[in-house]
């Protein structure tokens, strides 16, 4: 996990510029003053989960405050958005934070109806969601672009069929080509299936998850 680096000296300059006390700071995120004084001292970090709102209340980016290497995986997101794993249980409606550890620990992808329920907590797209997924798995991906409402049924579908996908050479076809347009998918898709046929495959006939019809079965022999 590419976690966040904080660093206590930098914490104390940016706030004593914002006329902040290490009291007010310790009001404002529920602690006792003394954690602030070791966090600031280096003797202790903060849970990850408190700094976008140390972030906040100093008014620096997060980014750019509390800077992080690297692409993100489910732990990032769920602290990111201020989150403790306990919190995930209200998100999930689930009567604990199981399913969010075992995915978070790579030993269990989440289920698809959780997905969207955490990518709008968190305030990420479920692809991006999908794509920590698989980082917290040890599958390294590249971040998927943001989508807007006019793409939103095709990604839906995406994140259909790469939800169900346990393979996890054809997890990371699927994640490269979530939020594509269509015509980029329908290059895609020509690409994969003349691999098919150089590898001696048979071709997919029929019509596949994105509504392409690849299939020649039900066409009229006559036309």
């Amino acid at each position: 996990m590419p976690a966040r680096v904080f660093d206590g000296r930098r914490f104390r300059a940016v706030r004593r510029a914002a006329d902040l006390t290490q009291a007010a700071i310790a009001q404002e995120v529920g602690v006792l003053e003394p954690a602030v004084t070791r966090w600031e001292s280096g003797d202790t970090t903060p849970p990850p989960e408190r700094l976008p709102r140390l972030a906040q209340i100093v008014g620096q980016p997060l980014d750019g405050l509390f800077p992080r290497v690297g692409l993100p995986d489910l732990v990032d997101l769920r602290t990111d958005a201020g989150y403790s794993q306990k919190d995930t249980s209200a998100i999930t409606k689930t009567l604990s934070p199981s399913p969010v550890r075992k995915a978070e620990g790579g030993k269990r992808r989440l289920s698809k109806s959780l997905v969207p329920l955490l990518a709008e907590a968190y305030g990420t797209s479920t692809a991006e969601l999908l794509a920590a997924q698989e980082r917290s798995f040890g599958i390294l991906v590249p971040q998927p672009p943001r989508l807007d409402d006019n793409v939103g049924e095709q990604s839906q579908m995406q994140i259909d069929v790469l939800s169900g996908l346990e393979n996890a050479g054809i997890r990371k076809v699927a994640l490269r080509a979530a939020g594509l347009s269509t015509v980029s998918l329908e290059t895609v898709l020509s690409v994969l299936d003349e691999v098919r046929q150089e590898q001696g495959l048979p071709p997919i006939v029929g019509q596949d998850e994105l509504g392409r019809d690849t299939g020649r079965a039900d066409r009229n022999p006559m036309s």
